[in-house]
């Protein structure tokens, strides 16, 4: 029984209306998104456009070629705020992209002559896909604890930044709807009673995973990331339905991959040998040509040997936090700095509330849910490998490549500030650690509102005990807060500075 049915029906009644308000907000919110922020004025959104023009007028899917990355013309354009003089046509560096998120966007391009705001409505509508299926993963990472469920969708909804990406044109929205897809299933599938495939329902759950993996290696390469969670859930699986001699049958651990291996590489390998045709030798995905072609792109080595390895880490960190919450534009519009030290504030809140949650969950949780936590953690660690491993090559401080994970980091958000709310000891650590944070900032000499506004949060988390009757109000605020923000973020800063 998931922790909604469990509720009284008043409550579930309660629970599945604040869920449709959430989805409705965040239609509306990001519809204006997708109306009011200028054209091609989201990272890479005139590159991801050209995919689909290509294919709506070739016919066939474009290849990407030397010369089809131009640093010093797209200076230029994103300089002059995509002046109409300027052609956005050489913008072609995402054509080596899997094409599953432009086959389904060719249709609204022909339809509507290749209007821009259609386009951006079909992430509009794929994002709403993502939130139901955090919602879901949430309902079942957390059985008795609703309102985590609805938090992580809220938070999902309402980060500006990663509204910015689900109101444009590109294939982020989907990657992340299947990657939350797999990561349903693969939970899913962990914490059945008994997962052995000789069971017709087990087979089908482990074929229709295989079948999503497909999909997913057939939309970006951030999905890629997943491998290593489903093959930890086939042993995870196994594991669980071994003999009482301790033994793994080879059949649990053969028929998950039959299962989910046959219908993936069906679905992915004519891609993979179309593209070791273009692109020859092993480039099965087009990223070795992709990293030739971006000839101009600022280099980490050469970063560090300009201005150095202090000055690169300082630029790394801030502008990760500054975009994980809004940086946009092609990162030239930032929030006022106070609204920064305020999200800061909340940050260090989360995280040790979230901390502290996950280590209680794992003591008292049984062997299923603490392989459960150990898929999401895994998909975690692998979009930040994959962040870092970018970041190693290029200068790309840019933490929208974080939100293939941005189901596990939303649980964790609402995980974390629930531990906050309703537990005191929790709430006084967050207050302790922003504390030091307040000392380290007073150190660094810094300027007088980032002290203030650390101290008020420090005061605040030590009064959140005096107010445990209004435990769930606390709780909410957080999340109403992201959706003024969210759409205050619009209209305060990106149209009037773009």
């Amino acid at each position: 029984m998931s922790a909604v049915t469990a509720l009284p029906i008043h409550a579930r009644r309660r629970h599945w209306a604040l869920l449709a308000l959430i989805v409705a907000l965040y239609v509306v919110i990001a519809t204006l998104y997708a109306v009011f922020t200028p054209r091609w004025q989201a990272p890479d959104e005139p590159a991801h456009y050209n995919y689909v023009r290509a294919l709506a007028t070739a016919g066939t899917f474009p290849v990407l070629q030397p010369g089809d990355y131009d640093a010093a013309y797209q200076a230029q354009v994103v300089g002059s705020r995509f002046d109409p003089a300027y052609s956005i046509a050489p913008f072609r560096y995402e054509f080596h992209q899997p094409p599953l998120y432009y086959l389904l966007a060719l249709p609204i391009f022909d339809l509507t002559q290749g209007a821009v705001l259609p386009l951006r409505l079909l992430s509009v509508v794929i994002g709403a896909g993502l939130l139901l299926t955090v919602h879901a993963l949430g309902r079942r990472m957390f059985a008795g604890m609703p309102a985590i469920a609805l938090g992580a969708t809220a938070f999902t909804a309402f980060l500006p930044m990663h509204l910015t990406m689900l109101a444009a044109v590109n294939n982020d929205g989907l990657a992340e709807l299947l990657i939350a897809l797999l990561l349903l299933s693969c939970v899913q599938l962990v914490q059945l009673p008994d997962p052995h495939p000789r069971q017709p329902a087990v087979r089908r759950r482990w074929f229709g995973l295989g079948l999503i993996l497909g999909l997913g290696l057939l939309t970006k390469s951030t999905v890629y990331t997943m491998v290593p969670v489903v093959l930890i859930t086939i042993g995870a699986t196994a594991w669980r339905t071994r003999r009482p001699a301790s033994r793994v049958t080879a059949a649990a651990v053969g028929w998950p991959i039959l299962l989910v291996g046959l219908p993936a590489l069906l679905i992915a390998l004519p891609w993979w040998l179309r593209n070791l045709t273009v692109y020859g030798g092993t480039d099965f995905l087009g990223l070795q040509r992709h990293d030739a072609v971006v000839v101009g792109q600022l280099r980490t080595a050469q970063f560090v040997a300009e201005q150095g390895w202090n000055a690169l880490i300082a630029r790394f960190v801030t502008w990760t936090f500054r975009s994980f919450w809004g940086q946009f534009g092609w990162m030239s519009v930032l929030l006022d700095a106070r609204l920064y030290v305020a999200l800061f504030g909340l940050s260090v809140a989360a995280s040790v509330g979230a901390l502290v949650a996950l280590v209680q969950d794992w003591r008292l949780g049984d062997t299923p849910r603490r392989w459960a936590w150990l898929l999401l953690l895994a998909a975690l660690l692998g979009a930040v490998a994959g962040y870092l491993g970018y970041n190693l090559g290029f200068v790309q401080h840019q933490a929208r490549y974080l939100f293939p994970a941005i189901p596990v980091i939303a649980l964790l958000f609402a995980a974390g500030l629930d531990a906050v709310v309703r537990q005191p000891a929790v709430s006084r650590a967050a207050a302790l650690v922003l504390a030091g944070c307040g000392l380290l900032a007073l150190w660094l000499s810094a300027d007088r509102w980032t002290l203030f506004l650390l101290a008020i949060g420090v005061a605040l988390l030590l009064a959140i005990p005096l107010a445990r009757r209004w435990a769930p109000l606390v709780y909410a605020l957080p999340f109403v807060g992201m959706a003024a923000l969210a759409l205050g973020s619009l209209f305060w800063f990106i149209i009037p500075q773009l």
